[in-house]
């Protein structure tokens, strides 16, 4: 069977990717019904029956997943609150913080072929380059992490790169959910930003981005070769890396300037406000937080260094592999990773500034405050999801961040709201419920394919994700065969990451 890549963004890079041919077979999905005629399935073993609910449960070394304990931080609202736009990871720290000469961050930033992990601040750090010897200053350097069976890949060649100048245009804005952008005047940039959410986030590109893609089906099979390795050997080397955590960068957005805004849940009397003038993203009240990042403009031409959005594959090994591999972990050393949950709220009418409420603050300062936080990465998410629909004991899950576009696809569904050439409104947040709700789009159109131990996801032809009628509900209820959604194994595993933070007694 053909393994289909989604290709990521808009329709300007799928122009360029190709599709690679492997033997795979389907996974029992618990999700979707069978589909008899959408693609020739002789010779294919049949999926498997649904496995109950209850089978479901972490897989070893992932992180779990937990209600906000900390206060609101800035990257972590970011890449939650833009991850819904479809262009990739969103980065509010654009460049790399790997330790390297001057030169790595001053004209390269984060390109194509980069592997490294993503840190607790939701950076990207730089480990080694697969299109560059093993002896290359960059591979060679102290905090570069090049596996010793590391073999590289000839370098790419232009017809196997696809480049859009100016994918976003000057003075382009992205925004999520809620956010209300006014554009007061283009020449000399003028905007304010506003927001009815209680938190989100919004990035400006004075000067565009021009976006790179690698469409080369050569590089989509060395990384599958190769990929299962490489997150074997970071497991035994980094005792703090937590499964999943290898990143492969499969395409960049590029700038040479930008200006990230990020605001937390704040008190009803403190309304979101920001404006952009003079070049520079300002925040017009004391809880939200921005940051600007430019290219050195003392070199010719001045580089587009700054990486806005990375897409790449995220490597999760199965339960043996990463128990085999990876050393002891201690209880005081398990990662947690924070969701966005919205706590019970109650206005009473008759008092004006009466507001009850378990304050989100309050909650993050209160019990274990010392715990080990990670990246927030959805694909962390779907690979435990795809490992545990395999009863075999699979031997990794790879994720392409490309399946996080799926709802550009969903009919009666728009995942962003273009309100002018140069404004893009997210239909999604950073909410728990909106995170839920995204799986479930991605579930209901993926199904789950294995190839030589390795579990990856394919598009299904002509899914059905409409939603059931009543009756239909009502039959599936009193029949016991309730269809299980993405959405609902995310909520499975929140609970599980919760009751164990809550009995995780090594935490202080």
């Amino acid at each position: 069977m053909a393994e289909l890549e989604v290709s990521s963004g808009l329709n300007a890079a799928s122009s360029c990717s190709n599709v690679p041919k492997v033997e795979s077979t389907p996974v029992g999905n618990t999700f979707n019904e069978p589909h008899p005629g959408v693609e020739d399935t002789e010779g294919e073993q049949p999926p498997k029956e649904p496995r109950p609910l209850f089978m479901f449960s972490h897989v070893s070394g992932f992180p779990r997943l937990i209600s906000q304990r900390k206060p609101s931080l800035p990257d972590k609202i970011f890449a939650s609150a833009l991850f819904a736009a479809g262009h990739g990871y969103p980065l509010f720290y654009p460049d790399t913080i790997a330790e390297l000469d001057d030169d790595f961050r001053r004209t390269r930033g984060i390109s194509l072929g980069d592997v490294g992990v993503l840190s607790p601040e939701n950076q990207f750090i730089f480990a080694f380059n697969i299109f560059l010897p093993a002896d290359h200053p960059y591979n060679k350097s102290k905090d570069s992490a090049t596996p010793e069976s590391f073999v590289p890949l000839s370098p790419l060649e232009d017809s196997e790169i696809c480049t859009t100048v100016d994918y976003f245009p000057p003075g382009y804005v992205i925004a999520s959910k809620g956010v209300n952008v006014v554009r007061h005047s283009e020449d000399p940039l003028h905007i304010t930003f506003s927001s009815s959410e209680r938190r989100g986030a919004c990035m400006v590109l004075p000067k565009g981005a021009t976006r790179h893609d690698i469409s080369s089906t050569r590089v989509v099979q060395y990384v599958k070769n190769n990929a299962v390795s490489w997150a074997r050997d970071l497991a035994s080397r980094d005792i703090g890396t937590p499964n999943g955590s290898l990143y492969i960068v499969r395409g960049v957005d590029k700038t040479s300037v930008c200006e990230n805004l990020a605001f937390p849940s704040r008190p009803p009397s403190v309304k979101m406000s920001a404006t952009f003038q003079n070049g520079d993203l300002r925040p017009m009240e004391r809880m939200s937080v921005a940051r600007g990042a430019n290219a050195e403009n003392t070199l010719t031409p001045i580089p587009n260094n700054l990486c806005v959005f990375m897409r790449g594959i995220r490597v999760g090994l199965g339960r043996s592999e990463w128990v085999a591999s990876a050393d002891e972990r201690i209880e005081a050393h398990t990662g947690y990773t924070e969701m966005f949950t919205d706590t019970f709220r109650i206005r009473l009418p008759f008092l004006k500034t009466g507001f009850w409420r378990i304050d989100e603050q309050a909650i993050s300062m209160g019990d274990k405050p010392l715990f080990v936080r990670e990246a927030f990465h959805p694909s962390d998410i779907a690979a435990q999801i795809m490992l545990c629909l395999d009863p075999n004991d699979p031997t990794a899950a790879l994720v392409y961040d490309s399946i996080w576009s799926i709802s550009h696809a969903v009919p009666d569904r728009n995942p962003e709201v273009q309100q002018d050439p140069l404004t893009l409104i997210c239909s999604r947040g950073c909410s728990f419920d909106d995170v839920c709700s995204m799986f479930d789009d991605v579930f209901s159109s993926y199904e789950v394919m294995k190839s030589r131990g390795v579990l990856t996801l394919k598009r299904i032809q002509n899914p059905e994700v409409e939603r059931d009628p009543w009756h239909i509900k009502l039959w599936r209820w009193l029949s016991g065969n309730q269809r299980i959604r993405g959405g609902t194994l995310v909520k499975q595993l929140f609970h599980q990451g919760q009751f164990h933070f809550k009995t995780n007694h090594a935490l202080r």
